[in-house]
């Protein structure tokens, strides 16, 4: 072992983030008579800011030709102020957090990799959830809440890393979270008596989340010189205590399984490529006060040529929604009444047809 693989090699690292929106919100009807619909909230008019300071220290150390081993830590100082409904609400929350982190990676041989990443995050605050929000497409309001916190992620993660001469790639990721603090849907004050509107809160309990990805390239250049095949693939498991109804559930926004299969061809001689592509369906799950929405985008299908031949320019030519698979969109909606903790209301469903659609795209070579 090498002198110098036994030493620590420090690193050091400060970072500043400054965010701040000021949010005024009012909805108005486009009739033949303009009406301004007054918005029954504290927090119609917002003021927030967010300014966080850290300071990261770390040690480096190689340990022959294998192993390399990062730890370190960041002191992240957090001071958030949010003012509401002119100086009616005012939250000031000064926080100061040590951030651990620590990294091994494992090389057994030069095309093979392993790496361990343990670290700890503190997502920045949530402004969509602090403010008012109107979802047109549902015709929805949600009220903000000025009492939000940021999110604190633990987060464990493998990562392999197989990749050999001429494209050969095997990547696989998992990952493991726990989220304190999360943000999710549930009733808040409205500012008006004792109403409570809905919104978004921290859960009281941690979220867990777990997932897994994965992409292989295979090279097919002893079938068609420069053909390959690319699979990719990503499932993702999630659980919350819901803060409306107490029980067990995905968290908001949760999606499941996904994959896609591409096929390549690069033909050198001419400057050209070309593939093909397919892309599985996509659900995705939104949890409201009184609805449950899941969006449904089905297979998508599509292929592109793409040339070097025209000067400068690259030309690069695409369809989307090959054999009738489009991608179209189906959103299915349970409603319950007053909200998730009543009975079901009904169900509603509706169909949007993307059609195929064919682009051009020009761009200059640097």
């Amino acid at each position: 072992m090498a002198a110098d693989d036994r030493a620590w090699r420090p690193t050091f690292a400060a970072q500043l983030d400054v965010r701040q929106r000021d949010h005024a919100f009012a909805l108005q009807s486009l009739d033949a008579n303009p009406l301004s619909i007054p918005i029954p909230s504290r927090v119609d008019d917002v003021d927030a800011r967010e300014i966080r300071i850290s300071a990261e220290a770390g040690l480096q150390r190689t340990v022959g030709a294998r192993w390399r081993l990062e730890i370190g830590a960041a002191v992240e100082v957090a001071d958030q102020r949010v003012r509401a409904g002119g100086g009616d609400v005012r939250r000031d929350s000064d926080s100061t957090r040590l951030l651990p982190r620590a990294v091994v990676t494992f090389t057994p041989r030069a095309d093979l990799q392993l790496r361990l990443d343990l670290r700890r995050a503190r997502d920045p605050l949530a402004f969509d959830a602090v403010t008012n929000t109107y979802i047109a497409l549902n015709e929805r309001l949600l009220v903000g809440n000025p009492d939000l916190r940021s999110a604190i992620t633990d987060r464990a993660a493998l990562a392999l890393t197989w990749q050999r001469d001429g494209g050969f790639l095997v990547d696989l990721d998992a990952y493991i979270e726990r989220r304190a603090d999360a943000v999710e849907p549930s009733l808040v004050p409205s500012g008006i008596a004792d109403d409570l509107a809905p919104g978004r809160v921290n859960a009281d309990d941690d979220a867990n989340v777990r997932g897994v990805s994965g992409r292989l390239a295979l090279p097919l250049d002893r079938l068609v010189p420069g053909l390959a095949l690319d699979l990719a693939g990503r499932a993702v498991d999630s659980s919350v205590d819901d803060p409306l109804t107490g029980a067990r559930r995905r968290v908001d926004g949760h999606v499941r399984p996904t994959g896609s299969i591409t096929l390549r061809h690069r033909i050198d001689a001419w400057n050209l490529s070309w593939g093909l592509i397919a892309a599985s369906a996509r659900e995705a799950t939104r949890v409201y006060v009184d609805e449950i929405q899941t969006v449904t985008r089905g297979e998508r299908w599509s292929a592109y040529v793409e040339s070097a031949r025209v000067g400068p320019l690259t030309v690069r030519l695409t369809v989307d929604g090959l054999g009738g698979r489009q991608g179209d969109i189906q959103v299915e909606r349970r409603r319950f009444t007053p909200d998730r903790r009543g009975a079901p209301l009904g169900v509603g469903r509706v169909g949007l047809d993307v059609g195929t659609t064919v682009s051009l795209a020009v761009a200059l070579r640097r």
